[in-house]
């Protein structure tokens, strides 16, 4: 039997579902974890990373939905929502939210098993992605009492502590970062950082710096090293960003 390639979390307080759902997919060689409620989700989350979380929308304790901006802190999973509410607004609110698909029940499970590899495909092409940047570039860039390590795609303190960005936050930060007192535009994060996703909307970009900022400690906005730009999108301040060799950075002309 091939070693599986990806795991999936499957998020549903319903045992049946639960067997339904899992005995399929272990099938296609996935392996598969379970969490009857988000308490339980969260707690493999801390040790684990799957590759994909399929979601269910009530659960015990929760709403799928509203524990969504939650879990994108925790995890870079792909995130495929599955409900018995088929209103516009549901469906906005949870892509919005941080789910990167919405399955509504009844489905046909060869339905999810297609939407189920596509997420898969986005995932692993964003992690090739993030491999070539790390070799065609410096793997260390300091700013204030901050650096961003690429070989490890993650944010470290002055005392080597981990800010627990997920990788589309790494990526988002770097793309700024790696461009001080650029404007970045809307459509250029989409490109650098979603992969030219255009399904994503200009809130859950909004969001993701606002998770950047809080886990920077950046909320003041008169000093803001993430500075807003009307209409256009988002700039990094150069004032204060050193290289990793210790020279201040400076803007590319």
């Amino acid at each position: 039997m091939k070693t599986p390639t990806h795991t999936i979390l499957i998020v549903d307080d319903d045992p049946l579902v639960q067997q339904i759902l899992k005995e399929p997919l272990q099938y296609q060689n996935y392996n598969v974890l379970v969490a009857g409620d988000i308490a339980e989700m969260e707690k493999i989350l801390h040790t684990c990373r799957p590759s994909l979380i399929l979601l269910d929308h009530m659960l015990p304790g929760g709403n799928g939905i509203d524990a969504l901006p939650h879990i994108r802190d925790l995890t870079d999973a792909r995130i495929i929502m599955i409900s018995s509410r088929d209103d516009l607004a549901s469906k906005i609110k949870a892509l919005e939210s941080g789910a990167d698909d919405y399955l509504c029940k009844p489905f046909q499970i060869h339905e999810l098993f297609a939407r189920i590899k596509v997420q898969l495909r986005h995932h692993s092409e964003l992690f090739q992605r993030a491999a070539a940047a790390t070799s065609h570039n410096s793997d260390r860039i300091q700013f204030g009492d901050w650096v961003l390590d690429r070989s490890q795609f993650q944010l470290f303190d002055r005392d080597s502590k981990s800010a627990g960005l997920t990788i589309k936050e790494f990526h988002l930060l770097e793309a700024l970062v790696s461009a001080p007192n650029r404007v970045l535009t809307r459509e250029q994060i989409l490109d650098k950082v979603h992969n030219g996703n255009f399904n994503v909307t200009d809130r859950a970009i909004d969001t993701q710096i606002a998770r950047i900022r809080k886990k920077l400690g950046d909320h003041r906005p008169e000093s803001r090293m993430i500075q807003s730009v009307r209409v256009l999108g988002y700039k990094f301040s150069s004032d204060g960003i050193y290289a990793n060799e210790g020279r201040k950075m400076s803007a590319a002309v």
